[in-house]
This record gives C-alpha cells, sequence and structure tokens, in this order.
C-alpha cells in the first residue's frame, strides 16, 4: 500500500491513532472493532514506511516521522471537514492541536486569560507554547511546525504563503533599575557606554535599535544577550544594566520590578505588532477561530498596550 492509495477514512483513523496513541481508544471514536484499528495502522505503517507509534513501556508513543506528518496531517483532515459540512464552526466540538510561537512576555503576561478562555470554549483544542526565535519563525510556519508568530514590524519582507495580521503600535523605551543615573538624564554617551541586555529570542527587538545607531554612526556596548525578558528584567533590576523593548512591554514590566522607564535619546520609528500565519489555514474554521481569539486578545489585554 501507498500514500497515494489511502483514503480519507485512512486519514481520519491516522488522525485519531496520533492523537490518542492508544489503538482501543481510536477505535472507539471511529466507532470499529479494536482488531478492524490495528489492521488500518498496519497499512498506514506500510504506505509510510514507518511504525508511526511504538511501544515504550505500557504506552505508544510518536515517533519522528509520526511527529512530522501530525500537523500536516491536521490541516488536510480540517479541510476534509469543512468540505463535507457547510455547519458553522463548532468550539465545543473542535479537537485540534495548534503551536503558537511567541516571546516569554506574551506567554506569561498576554496568554493566560485567553488559553483559560479556549479550554472552556473548546476543550478539545490542545495549545503548545514555543519560544519565537525571528530567525527561524517564517521557515517553521511554511514547514508547518508552528502555527501562529507573533511578529514586529520591520524584520524583513515575508515570503508568499506567509499572512500578517497587525494589530498594534508601539514605540520603543528604556527599563534601568529603580534610581538609575540614566533615568534622570540619558544622553547619547551615557546610553551608549552602559551596559545593554538585548532580549533576542522574541522577535528579536534588538534589530531596530542597533540599525537606529548605526545609521547615526554610533554603536552601543551589549553586555548580555537574553531569548528571555523575564531573565533580562531580574539582571537589570539589580545591576547597572539597561534595556532597550517596546515601551507598552517596559511600563508593565518596570511596574512589576519596581524599576524606572526613560526614553532614548535618539530617534526610532515606531512599528506595528501582530500576528503571522501560513495561508494554508485562510479557510480553516477552527484556525480562524484561534487567531481571532488571539488578535482580540493583543488588542484587549492590559499587558498589550
Amino acid at each position: 500500500m501507498s500514500v497515494d492509495s489511502l483514503s480519507p477514512s485512512h486519514l481520519k483513523a491516522l488522525g485519531l491513532l496520533l492523537e490518542e496513541g492508544h489503538v482501543t481508544k481510536a477505535a472507539a471514536r471511529m466507532r470499529v472493532s479494536q482488531s478492524a484499528m490495528s489492521k488500518i495502522l498496519g497499512k498506514l505503517r506500510e504506505a509510510f514506511s514507518d511504525d508511526l507509534l511504538v511501544r515504550v513501556g505500557n504506552r505508544l508513543e510518536l515517533t519522528e516521522r509520526a511527529q512530522a506528518i501530525r500537523p500536516r496531517l491536521e490541516v488536510i483532515l480540517g479541510e476534509l471537514a469543512a468540505m463535507a459540512s457547510e455547519a458553522p464552526f463548532d468550539p465545543a466540538g473542535c479537537r485540534r492541536w495548534f503551536t503558537l510561537a511567541v516571546s516569554d512576555y506574551v506567554a506569561q503576561f498576554v496568554l493566560p486569560d485567553l488559553l483559560c478562555s479556549i479550554h472552556a470554549e473548546a476543550p478539545g483544542i490542545r495549545v503548545s507554547l514555543v519560544t519565537e526565535r525571528s530567525d527561524t519563525v517564517v521557515e517553521e510556519l511554511v514547514e508547518n511546525r508552528i502555527q501562529v508568530a507573533s511578529a514586529i514590524e520591520g524584520e524583513g519582507p515575508l515570503p508568499p504563503g506567509v499572512v500578517c495580521r497587525w494589530v498594534g503600535t508601539d514605540s520603543f523605551a528604556c527599563v534601568g533599575a529603580k534610581g538609575h543615573p540614566l533615568a534622570r538624564n540619558c544622553d547619547m554617551e551615557g546610553y551608549l557606554k552602559a551596559p545593554h541586555v538585548v532580549v533576542t529570542g522574541g522577535s528579536d527587538k534588538a534589530g531596530p535599535i542597533d540599525r537606529a545607531l548605526s545609521a547615526l554612526g554610533r554603536q552601543r556596548t551589549v553586555a548580555l544577550e537574553t531569548s528571555l525578558f523575564a531573565s533580562a528584567m531580574e539582571v537589570v533590576a539589580q545591576s547597572d544594566f539597561i534595556l532597550t523593548i517596546p515601551a507598552h512591554i517596559a511600563r508593565h514590566l518596570a511596574r512589576r520590578y519596581d524599576a524606572d522607564v526613560f526614553p532614548l535619546p535618539f530617534e526610532v520609528p515606531p512599528f506595528r505588532y501582530g500576528l503571522l500565519w501560513h495561508e494554508r489555514y485562510r479557510r480553516d474554521a477552527a484556525h480562524a477561530w484561534l487567531r481571532r481569539k488571539l488578535v482580540e486578545q493583543l488588542q484587549d489585554s492590559d499587558y498589550s498596550h
């Protein structure tokens, strides 16, 4: 049996097997016998030339091939379901798995209320949060390793197929420990000489700052790079390091860590922030529902402004 000969029924069975990791449970959901599901699994293994599920102790685990197949399969099954029915999307009956790439700030402050709301309305939707990396996020969207990512404007052109929805505008500000000398008077020389913490993981917030300084023929002193806002603020709050980040994040973190916020001594253009996804999900009802919830949360959350 080859992949080309797989029927929609085979694909549905594969989706249930990968979701449940259990032949009996998958069989029950598909309303077939355990032996019938075992036979289907055998055909699927033959078609993909892979075990797909392997026994580890008392349970079955997905192989690497199965983990790679799963997000693509969910898209296909979603499209098949949409074609088979014109009924409105029902969150309560949806069973999907979405991976979101966001900064630790978004994960810690913006998303918790939303994730609770998603679970209440759509208990069958599973969400995985991974740390966003600006150098790989587009590739991960194209390859369907992630389904939604947060982004800021000015990180280069998007390739065909990647869709962006801007949800807000912001500028940059500096954060320093309470009573930091630069909080009283942040001039260019003081800013450049101060040791800087740079947050690089969450959409590379350093890029616009260093580009603006380069245009002026100047360069700051970067002493620490981290992918996490939380670790950056732990350092800033107990040292003379400073941090340059989006102003709305600066204000909230400064309140949380009892730090000072002060303006940059040079101009950096405002920027937009929003969400990225791949156009393969344009007509995917579950994905559209999820991203609508994300947009609403980014627009309404106190931590986004």
